[in-house]
């Protein structure tokens, strides 16, 4: 979904409205967090690189919507922690 939403093959990173989209599109009823997580991502106003993709899935999947789960001593990119 990364690459498919990306605006051109050399982009690197994707644009931070495009992503909130297809996460609201992949993860609804999926993460219980995710508009809070749009408003703090918005909040930091970057692009979101491919590691941070990938690893804000495998946040999604490893850590409940209570938080249970996270520990902060993982390797989190810094937009997750």
């Amino acid at each position: 979904a990364f690459e498919y939403s990306k605006t051109s093959k050399e982009t690197k990173t994707l644009d931070l409205e495009i992503a909130i989209g297809t996460w609201n599109v992949l993860l609804k009823g999926r993460f219980g967090n995710l508009e809070k997580w749009a408003t703090f991502a918005r909040s930091k106003g970057k692009g979101v690189s491919r590691d941070t993709w990938q690893q804000f899935l495998e946040f999604v999947t490893n850590v409940k919507d209570d938080l249970s789960g996270y520990d902060e001593n993982d390797a989190w990119p810094i937009l997750i922690d």
